[in-house]
This record gives structure tokens, C-alpha cells and sequence, in this order.
């Protein structure tokens, strides 16, 4: 099987986005899929992917104040116009595609995956998580993310969640 993850975090990195991402590539793997992984983690020379049957393209975003949401919110804009336009240039058909969220608008792409049934993995609600931490508070902007995050939930085919409050939402 062809199975493509996007993720914006990966090995060498220790999030535990991360880790849950390679635990995913590892088992899949084993039974002897295909994995294409995108992600924007940069490279380093402590982790090297000798497996035939993964590929990791790895995009570039910017360098950013990890307080400055705005610029994480360009940041996220741009990764999913990055992964788009690779998706575009390759024109590789998958059989599956697993999406981690956040962020939000990696869960956009599944728009532009053609044939594959495609998997949301939602961690966070947001915008509704930074209106909750008092972070987001422009009303329009809030009605804007929420229309995307509906989008989200409706271009894909499964919607996987931590807990019961969560499936709830």
C-alpha cells in the first residue's frame, strides 16, 4: 500500500508529535507499505533513514518566536502551500493519506488528494483552543478558522481523536 503522512514534526525532533509520527511509520513499515512523509523538520546528521520503502521530503518554514502567532500562522500557511505544490509537482497517487493537525491548515491539503482515503489526526481544536487562551479575539478571524476547520472535518473520510469529550466536540 502507498501511504502518505504530513506532519509538521518528525525525527530528529522529540515532540511528541514526532514520536507518535515514527511510532506510525515504524508499524507501517513492518507490514510492508510505502510510506511518502512530509514534513517540515529539518535534517540532521544524527538521524538517517536507510528504508527503502519510506521517502521523507522535508520543506522548509521560517524561523519564528515561538510567541509571535501571527508568524506561526504565515509559517502554517506557507508549509501548506509548500506540501500542495510538491503533491502538484509529483503527481504520485496514494492509497492513503494521514494528516496530523494541528496544524489546521495541513488538514486543507486533503483538497487536493485525489483517490486516497484520507485520515485527520485532530490533537488541538483550533481556533477554538486559542480563543479559549485569550490568544485569538478578532471575531472575524475566528469565524474565518472555523470555517476552515469545517472543512477539515468534512474532506476527509476519517476523523481520529484522543478521548471521548473530543469526539463529543
Amino acid at each position: 500500500m502507498n501511504i502518505l503522512i504530513l506532519s509538521d514534526q518528525y525525527l530528529p525532533s522529540t515532540r511528541s508529535s514526532s514520536i507518535l509520527i515514527d511510532d506510525l511509520i515504524q508499524e507501517l513499515l513492518k507490514k510492508k507499505d510505502k510510506v511518502t512523509l512530509i514534513t517540515s523538520t529539518p535534517e540532521s546528521k544524527k538521524f538517517s533513514n536507510k528504508n527503502k520503502n519510506l521517502k521523507i521530503i522535508r520543506v522548509n518554514i521560517f524561523s519564528w518566536n515561538k510567541k509571535n502567532f501571527v508568524l506561526k500562522g504565515i509559517n502554517q500557511i506557507f508549509l501548506m502551500a509548500q506540501v500542495i505544490l510538491i503533491l502538484m509537482k509529483n503527481n504520485k497517487k496514494f492509497d492513503k493519506a494521514f494528516i496530523y493537525c494541528p496544524p489546521l491548515f495541513l488538514g486543507l491539503i486533503s483538497l487536493f488528494i485525489k483517490d486516497a482515503k484520507k485520515i485527520v489526526n485532530i490533537q488541538d481544536f483550533f481556533p477554538q483552543n486559542a480563543v479559549d487562551l485569550g490568544i485569538l479575539k478578532n471575531k472575524l478571524i475566528i469565524m474565518f478558522l472555523r470555517k476552515i476547520e469545517k472543512l477539515v472535518y468534512t474532506h476527509n473520510d476519517f476523523i481520529l481523536v484522543n478521548s471521548p469529550n473530543t469526539k463529543k466536540y
